[in-house]
C-alpha cells in the first residue's frame, strides 16, 4: 500500500483541525444557551408589556401628583396688548383767534382763544398695555391637600399593581418549572414502563400459546399497553403545554426542555414545614397583593370623599390677587404719566346654590367609599378561604407522596420476590413482568403528586407573600 507523502499529511492534520471547532460547536452553542431557573424569571419580567403598561401608568400618575402639587404654588400670569399704529389719531387743536374775539374798550380785543389750545391730543405710534397677575391659595377647606393624597395614592396603587404583575408571573414560572421537571421524569419513567410491558406482552403471548395462560389474561396485558401509550401521549402533550406556557412567559421562543438546567429543583420540597393556616392568613393581611390593593383603592375613595364635601356648599375659598400693570404710549415716562397699576385683592369664591350637585357628589364617593371597604373583606375573607383550602390540600399532597413512596417501596419487594422465585423455577415470568409494571406505576403516582404539590406550594407563596 502506497505511503501517503508529507504534503498529504499537512493537508489531512489541516483539515482535521478545522473539522474538530467545528464538530464541537454546536455541543458548545447548546452548553451556552442553558436557561437556569433565574434566567427564566428575569426574562419574565424584562420586556412584559403588561408590567410596561403598568410603568407607564405609574409615569402618568406620578406627574399627575407632580401636578397637583403645584396647586399650592402661586400661579403668574402675563398679560400683554402691546400694539403699534400706523396712522394714529392726529390732535385735534382751535387756533388762536379762531373763535373771534373779545372786544375791550380803551384796551382792544383779545382773541379767542388766546392762544393755540389742543382739544384733543393725537395718539402715539405706540401703545403699551401689559400686566403680571400672581394669584396665590391662602385656604380651600383642604381640597388641595386632599388632592395631593389622592394622587400620591394613586402611584402607590400603580406600583402595587406592578408588584402583583410581577409576582404572578415568577410564580407562574416556578411552577411551570418544577412541572416541566417532573413531567420530564414522568416521560422517563413510562418510557421504561413501556419497554417492560412490551417484554411483558412477548411473554403473555407465549404463554397463551403454550396454555398457560387464558385469552383473558392476554387481553387484559393488550389493555395495559394500550393505557400506557395513553398515558405517554398525555405526558408528552403536557409537557409541550408547560413549555408553551414558558415560553410566553419569558418571551423566549427558542426554548425546549434540553435548554432548560434544572440544578434550582429542590427535591425535598414537599418535606418543606409550612406555617399553619391561621400564621399565614394574617400574614396575608398585610403582604397579599389583592388585600394591599383594596386598602389602597379605600384611601383613594377617602380622598375623594374629603374632595367633595370640600367642594359644598357655602365654603368659600381665599384666594389672594396681585396685580402690576401699565397702559401708555411710552416706557421711559410712567412714573411721570402715572399710567402704572399695583392692586391686593382677596378674593372669595363660595357656592351657594348648584341645584344638589354638591350634595350627590358627596353621597356618590361615600357609597364608592363603602364600596371599597366591601371589597377589602371580600378579598380577606377570600384570601382565608384559599389559605385554608390550599394548606389543607398540601398535607393531602404530602400524604399522597408519603403513600404512594411507600407503594412504591412494597411494589419492589414484590417484585424482588417474583424475581427470586422465578431464579429458582416456583415463578411466573408474567407475573415477573407484572410486578415490575407495576413499580412504574407506582413511581408514576408519586411524581404527579410532586407536581400538584409544587403548583400549590408556590401559588401560595405568592398569595401570602412567601414563607
Amino acid at each position: 500500500m502506497r505511503k501517503p507523502d508529507g504534503c498529504a499529511m499537512k493537508r489531512r492534520w489541516s483539515l482535521l483541525l478545522l473539522t474538530l471547532p467545528m464538530a464541537m460547536l454546536p455541543g458548545f452553542l447548546s452548553a451556552q444557551t442553558q436557561y437556569s431557573l433565574e434566567d427564566l424569571l428575569k426574562y419574565s419580567l424584562a420586556g412584559n408589556p403588561d408590567i410596561e403598561q403598568l410603568v407607564s401608568a405609574t409615569n402618568a400618575d406620578r406627574a399627575a401628583l407632580d401636578e397637583a402639587r403645584a396647586d399650592l404654588l402661586p400661579t403668574v400670569k402675563l398679560a400683554d396688548y402691546s400694539s403699534y399704529i400706523g396712522n394714529p389719531q392726529a390732535p385735534i387743536s382751535i387756533a388762536k383767534g379762531s373763535v373771534g374775539s373779545l372786544p375791550i374798550p380803551g384796551v382792544g380785543s383779545i382773541p379767542l382763544p388766546e392762544s393755540n389750545t389742543v382739544v384733543v391730543p393725537g395718539a402715539e405710534n405706540w401703545g403699551f398695555d401689559a400686566e403680571v397677575q400672581i394669584t396665590q391659595p391662602l385656604f380651600n377647606w383642604g381640597k388641595i391637600g386632599s388632592s395631593i393624597a389622592l394622587h400620591r395614592n394613586m402611584v402607590t396603587t400603580d406600583g402595587l399593581k406592578a408588584k402583583k404583575k410581577q409576582d404572578d408571573a415568577q410564580t407562574l414560572v416556578r411552577a411551570d418549572y418544577y412541572a416541566l421537571y417532573y413531567l420530564g421524569k414522568l416521560d422517563e419513567l413510562l418510557s421504561e414502563q413501556k419497554v417492560v410491558a412490551d417484554q411483558m406482552l412477548r411473554v403473555a403471548q407465549d404463554s397463551f400459546t403454550i396454555g398457560q395462560i387464558n385469552q383473558s389474561d392476554l387481553t387484559e396485558k393488550r389493555m395495559k399497553i394500550g393505557e400506557i401509550d395513553h398515558a405517554i401521549v398525555n405526558v408528552k402533550e403536557r409537557r409541550e403545554s408547560v413549555l408553551r406556557d414558558l415560553r410566553f412567559e419569558t418571551g423566549r421562543l427558542d426554548l425546549s426542555a434540553d435548554k432548560v438546567s434544572f440544578d434550582a429543583i429542590d427535591g425535598k420540597l414537599d418535606q418543606r414545614t409550612l406555617p399553619d393556616a391561621e400564621a399565614l392568613t394574617r400574614q396575608s393581611l398585610g403582604y397579599n397583593n389583592d388585600i394591599r390593593l383594596s386598602t389602597a383603592a379605600e384611601d383613594i375613595y377617602r380622598n375623594k370623599v374629603e374632595i367633595a364635601e370640600s367642594g359644598s356648599l357655602l365654603k368659600p375659598d381665599f384666594a389672594l390677587s396681585l396685580r402690576l400693570g401699565y397702559m401708555g404710549p411710552y416706557l421711559n415716562d410712567w412714573k411721570v404719566q402715572d399710567d402704572w397699576l399695583a392692586n391686593i385683592t382677596l378674593v372669595i369664591s363660595a357656592p351657594l346654590y348648584d341645584g344638589g350637585r354638591s350634595g350627590a357628589t358627596v353621597a356618590e364617593a361615600q357609597a364608592q367609599l363603602q364600596q371599597a371597604v366591601s371589597q377589602t373583606r371580600s378579598a380577606a375573607r377570600s384570601v382565608s378561604k384559599y389559605i385554608s383550602e390550599s394548606c389543607c390540600e398540601l398535607d393531602v399532597a404530602k400524604q399522597n407522596i408519603a403513600y404512594y413512596e411507600g407503594r412504591s417501596s412494597n411494589a419492589q419487594e414484590i417484585e424482588a420476590y417474583q424475581k427470586h422465585l422465578l431464579e429458582v423455577g416456583a415463578g411466573s415470568e408474567v407475573d415477573y413482568y407484572q410486578k415490575r409494571v407495576d413499580v412504574f406505576t407506582e413511581q408514576a403516582h408519586v411524581i404527579e403528586q410532586q407536581i400538584a404539590f409544587a403548583t400549590q406550594y408556590f401559588t401560595l407563596q405568592n398569595v401570602t407573600g412567601g414563607f
